[in-house]
């Protein structure tokens, strides 16, 4: 995905970006990553997959808690916490017209906290394929 800023708003809202140690969360990985959930809408098309995905020698990573569905919602923050343990995070401040270029597969991100309900940040969002 490659995320361009159009519009920094009002006070600092950084992305955060985590790379993971790959090789140490494929040596050891916690059992909430291996738990299978559902993704996507609550009503309409699922799916069901774990968060880590092995392929001979290709890991994918798919985790997104707006998707994510379990019986119990503590799963997910389970999961949440045994990626972070595993995560090098690095923050983004935006300036006007930045890009950020980040791999869905091998990568998680996220929006920093912000204090008011409409920072007036804008981000546009790209996708390509293979």
């Amino acid at each position: 995905v490659v995320l361009h800023c159009l519009e920094r708003g009002s006070e600092d809202c950084p992305t955060f970006v985590w790379s993971l140690r790959w090789k140490e969360l494929c040596r050891d990985t916690p059992a909430p990553l291996k738990r299978v959930f559902a993704f996507g809408p609550r009503r309409g098309r699922m799916f069901y997959s774990s968060i880590l995905e092995r392929t001979g020698t290709e890991n994918k990573l798919r985790f997104d808690p707006l998707c994510m569905h379990a019986d119990d919602d503590r799963l997910i923050e389970a999961a949440q916490v045994a990626l972070k343990n595993f995560a090098i995070e690095h923050a983004v401040d935006w300036q006007n017209g930045d890009h950020l270029v980040v791999d869905n597969w091998r990568c998680l991100h996220h929006r920093g906290p912000v204090s008011s309900a409409d920072s007036g940040r804008e981000l546009r969002r790209f996708y390509w394929e293979d």
